[in-house]
């Protein structure tokens, strides 16, 4: 790669509204960060550019870059503390072209609470929607958002019940079985390229990011449309790449939460937007905090919660966190 490539890639980085970073690999040098990035690992303010990511990180790596660099991962997700404080963060790597042995990896960091607010003000422009959605330890997808129909024109009634390795192409099925591999003998997340099998049979390439759950073998994911099945990106998509890479890890944080919410009440109607507000809500959170989380207005919360309460045919907040409450067994929070 020439300097001039270099620098638009750092480019792009450095004016990522995301805390993303440019590492050279395996050294993990910093090749770029940006603002947001330089905050959460160095709040004194000391330039990051230049030195190795392990300098500001506290305890062990997870050992999944080797993995990686021979081309059997995208990416994967990580945990790590902040040298010198008690502040632990998620770290999402994913590689951004498909060289035989990778050069540079972009990476996003995020604090590790499930109460943060979202990477991303809105989703990004122009690359479709995000859906969500739970599959069980015989990977049959148990629940989805309704968004399914416009990322991958196929409506909830048609996923809902049937084997992810169904809905994926010949050629995808394995490395989505050794993502899930990775993910539950580690307990983090995997980024995935795939292709989905669409309803006219057409191929539809995706950037999934899934994430283990209990029991053994059953998963949530995150599902993106991604532009080209198996090419890296130019590199003025740079930008693209890491606002797409935040809108999977948002939208994961949702699907995490999709799963641990009763079987019995039917949420396929519902929105990755939708499910994201009522999985704050039934978690404790109420208007203020949710719209500060997902940088909404609370008349726009409100907005959205009265479209649910039509959906689940409910009249209030209070029903709402009743139904939920009712279907666990346990008591609504106050």
């Amino acid at each position: 790669m020439g300097d001039a490539q270099l620098t638009e890639r750092g480019g792009s980085v450095t004016g990522s509204v995301v805390p993303a970073l440019l590492l050279e690999v395996p050294s993990e040098q910093m090749l770029a960060a940006s603002p947001a990035a330089v905050a959460l690992l160095s709040p004194d303010g000391a330039p990051l550019v230049g030195r190795g990511l392990e300098e500001f990180l506290g305890d062990e790596p997870s050992g999944a870059l080797p993995l990686l660099m021979r081309g059997r991962l995208t990416g994967y997700e990580t945990s790590r503390e902040v040298a010198g404080s008690a502040e632990a963060l998620t770290l999402w790597l994913r590689r951004i072209d498909d060289a035989p042995v990778p050069r540079h990896v972009v990476a996003i960091l995020a604090r590790a609470d499930p109460d943060r607010p979202r990477l991303l003000l809105e989703p990004p422009a122009g690359q479709g929607q995000v859906v969500v959605g739970s599959a069980d330890p015989d990977l049959i997808v148990d629940r989805v958002s309704s968004d399914v129909a416009d990322v991958l024109g196929i409506g909830p009634e048609q996923v809902i019940g049937r084997s992810l390795m169904r809905l994926l192409a010949t050629s995808s099925r394995a490395p989505l079985l050794w993502g899930l591999a990775q993910s539950a003998s580690h307990g983090r997340g995997t980024p995935l390229h795939l292709d989905i099998v669409g309803e006219q049979g057409q191929l539809v390439p995706v950037q999934v990011l899934i994430v283990p759950l209990d029991p053994p073998a059953s998963c949530a994911f995150s599902i993106m449309p991604r532009p080209s099945a198996g090419r890296g990106p130019t590199d003025g998509q740079i930008h693209d790449v890491l606002q797409q890479f935040a809108a999977g890890i948002d939208a994961l944080d949702a699907a995490r939460q999709l799963a641990r919410l009763p079987h019995e009440v039917s949420l396929s109607r519902l929105s990755v937007r939708e499910l994201e507000i009522v999985t704050r809500l039934v978690g404790g959170n109420r208007v203020p905090a949710i719209a500060k989380a997902l940088f909404l207005s609370q008349s726009t919360v409100r907005n959205h919660l009265s479209s649910v309460f039509s959906k689940l045919r409910v009249g209030s907040q209070q029903e709402l966190l009743d139904l939920f409450a009712k279907q666990d067994g346990s008591s609504s929070p106050s």
